[in-house]
Order: C-alpha cells, then structure tokens, then sequence
C-alpha cells in the first residue's frame, strides 16, 4: 500500500493539472464602451452556435417597427458576411437568422447602424460594434 501513495499521488497532480478554467475573460478593448448602455441592453456575445441566431435588444419600444417583420439589411453588418435573414424578433430586439452554419473557430464582427435606428444616437455612437 505504501508503495502506490507516490503513483496515486502523482495521478492527482496530473488530474488537477489538467483541469481547465474555462475561457480567458474578454478584455477591456473587446468589450463596447458603456456609453452605449441608453441605446443596447442587451446583444449576442461570446461563443455563438453555428445555427443559432445574432440579436440586439433595445432598451426601448421602436416606433415605426412591428414584430414578426423584415428589418431593413442595412441595418446590421456581419464580417466575415455570412447570409442570412434580418428580422424585427420584436418591437425592441433585432435579430439576424443565418441561413448557414457560421464558420467554426471563426470571429466575426457585427455592426448595427444605430443611428439608423434611434436619430437622437451622438454621431459618435452611431455604429455599435460587438
């Protein structure tokens, strides 16, 4: 018995060495300026699947949008450009539905004309990057 306490030592601190923390956290230039809290309360982040849809939610009711309704693409650019479908989920959330699989192992880069859509935006924060 004695002589398996070094081996199973050793396993245990192969075990714990292994063990990973989960992904590093964003860093402060990934992350948008908070400037843009009166305008986004909500938006896609991190890992996405490759299937599942890009949103942004508005802190407020849109006037002039019905949900259930196509939104205007020039509202929302995606790099690298991926197809898919630009829809009003409702009065406050835009979101784009990918008519195919987004890319494994890939970044992409949304851009909401948020000028576009609030005319009282600053032009400063007229284009929210995530």
């Amino acid at each position: 018995m004695i002589r398996l306490l070094p081996f199973l030592g050793l396993a245990a601190l192969l075990f714990l060495s292994s063990c990973d923390n989960g992904p590093e956290p964003a860093s402060a230039e990934a992350l948008p300026s908070l400037s843009y809290a009166p305008y986004i309360s909500a938006f896609s982040s991190g890992l996405v699947g490759a299937r599942d849809p890009i949103r942004v939610e508005f802190p407020y009711v849109l006037d002039g949008v019905e949900a259930g309704t196509d939104a205007d693409p020039k509202l929302l650019q995606i790099e690298p450009k991926i197809e898919g479908e630009l829809r009003w989920e409702r009065r406050s959330v835009l979101t784009f539905i990918p008519s195919e699989s987004l890319r494994q192992n890939t970044t992409y880069t949304a851009t909401v004309a948020l000028g576009k859509i609030r005319k009282e935006v600053p032009d400063s924060l007229a284009k929210f990057q995530f």
